[in-house]
């Protein structure tokens, strides 16, 4: 199973349910609680070995002092059947190959009868990069400038309303 991959025991092992980001222990940091936008975290007891709900992906949080101890960590654990990558300095994610944001526009094209061209996507982060070059992706002014080099369209940040900015400057509200 996907989330018993990961048995370090200073990562905090969670899954995002879509209102709540549940997690097998609460930090003890509060400029980490902080950094999670605390209103989000909700301690559970989650058997993730026995948990058939965890499908999509599993998020492993840590602390940015924690990061190469977590990198020489994970060097150790057999990833080869999942997309693995960092989404940000302090979150790695890991998913089961073929499951992204891109997989999940695929999936909505087909429901919708359109091309992959026809969705208009927006991202800020790694994670989002896939699905970004298969729609009509608009990269969010606070990625990251690598990130923002290998999307043609722009737009403000997400924090400051840049997803109304675009869909209002092209006409589609």
């Amino acid at each position: 199973h996907i989330a018993s991959l990961i048995n370090a025991p200073y990562l905090i092992k969670g899954i995002y349910d879509g209102e709540t980001f549940l997690v097998d222990k609460m930090p003890e940091d509060q400029e980490f609680i902080d950094w999670m936008n605390a209103r989000w975290l909700t301690p559970v007891l989650y058997d993730y070995a026995k948990n058939d709900k965890v499908r999509s992906k599993v998020i492993c949080l840590n602390k940015k002092e924690d990061r190469d101890r977590e990198d020489a960590y994970l060097k150790g654990v057999d990833l080869s059947n999942y997309n693995a990558f960092y989404s940000s300095p302090n979150c790695f994610e890991i998913a089961p190959k073929g499951v992204s944001k891109a997989s999940s526009c695929e999936y909505l094209a087909k429901e919708l009868g359109c091309s992959m061209k026809q969705i208009l996507a927006f991202g800020d982060n790694d994670n989002d990069m896939d699905m970004l070059k298969a729609t009509s992706g608009v990269i969010m002014d606070n990625a990251r400038e690598e990130l923002k080099t290998q999307i043609p369209l722009h737009t403000g940040r997400v924090d400051e309303g840049g997803i109304y900015e675009f869909l209002s400057q092209n006409g589609l509200i």
